[in-house]
């Protein structure tokens, strides 16, 4: 036992140094903001004037998974893509955590960074959860939503759907051990800092669908749009090759969220899956241009 507790010591040891290094070697785009003391990494350009871009990445996911569109959405619009807490370089929050607390430090990282309302918020995955709570909270802020193939809340939040979550949940928290005691390192490299804090902020994110209310685990229950825009991308309804119908009940749940605002439509990413940024990055920039413009 002697000898374990000293492997896991020097392991925790040689990740916390290298970690430590890591961060202060590599500075990455964008600015750092000040939120209750912790730094908040936000990613902006653009300079036109008109409604704010705001995109929210999903689960696991930071702004630089979303270089392209930001770029692309730059030439006619100021828009910022930010890392969630403990996700890229931004610092981890004490946790457990809701959805409502994810909207809560976007509405400050958005102040501390300066983007004037209203905004149009974009979020991709999960990342559709905390703007539509988002929405909820500041209504009046909101000129637009775009949800990029997001989660239904009567797709997820269903025995079924809660059954790969806390299974997605659970691999994370190993990860983050494997993180902490240096033997991720050991294993695999990453070209930006293997932090410890960001498989545990994972593990929190999927641990925030058990902490949404009974009431709300039903379709609309986090939430409706009433009449602000709403454009909802999915992915492809079948696959190219054999004609097949992808995921039903996920493209059931699509058609669901039309159902949060008097003005939405739908727009398939024909040759997308999941990831529509990387793989049909101008279908968002459209619906973006669009909303804008409503």
């Amino acid at each position: 036992m002697i000898a374990v507790g000293a492997l896991a010591a020097a392991g925790s040891a040689y990740q916390y140094f290298s970690e430590a290094a890591e961060l202060a070697r590599v500075r990455p785009a964008g600015q750092f903001v000040a939120i209750d003391g912790r730094q908040v990494r936000v990613v902006c350009a653009g300079a036109a004037a008109g409604p704010s871009v705001v995109i929210e990445a999903g689960s696991g996911d930071n702004a630089s998974s979303w270089e392209n569109v930001v770029r692309r959405v730059a030439g006619f619009a100021r828009v910022c893509a930010y890392d969630r807490a403990g996700l890229g370089w931004s610092d981890p929050a004490p946790g457990p955590r809701t959805m409502d607390d994810r909207a809560a430090e976007l509405h400050a990282v958005l102040g501390a960074a300066g983007l004037p309302a209203p905004y149009v918020l974009v979020g991709h995955s999960y990342g559709g959860f905390i703007v539509r709570r988002f929405a909820a909270a500041y209504p009046a802020e909101v000129k637009g939503v775009i949800l990029v193939d997001a989660p239904e809340e009567a797709y997820a939040l269903v025995p079924d759907g809660m059954a790969v979550i806390r299974a997605i949940g659970w691999r994370s928290r190993l990860l983050g051990w494997m993180t902490r005691l240096g033997i991720a390192r050991l294993l695999w490299t990453s070209e930006s800092p293997l932090r410890t804090s960001q498989h545990f902020e994972v593990a929190d994110e999927m641990d925030s669908y058990d902490r949404v209310a009974p009431g709300q685990r039903v379709a609309g229950g986090l939430g409706g749009l009433g009449n602000t825009p709403l454009v909802v991308i999915s992915r492809a309804v079948r696959d190219p090759v054999s004609g097949a119908e992808i995921a039903p009940d996920w493209q059931e749940g699509q058609q669901r969220l039309l159902h949060l605002s008097t003005r939405s439509r739908q727009v398939i990413a024909a040759r997308s899956g999941h990831v529509i940024q990387f793989s049909e990055p101008g279908v968002i920039e459209q619906a973006i241009e669009e909303v804008r413009q409503e």
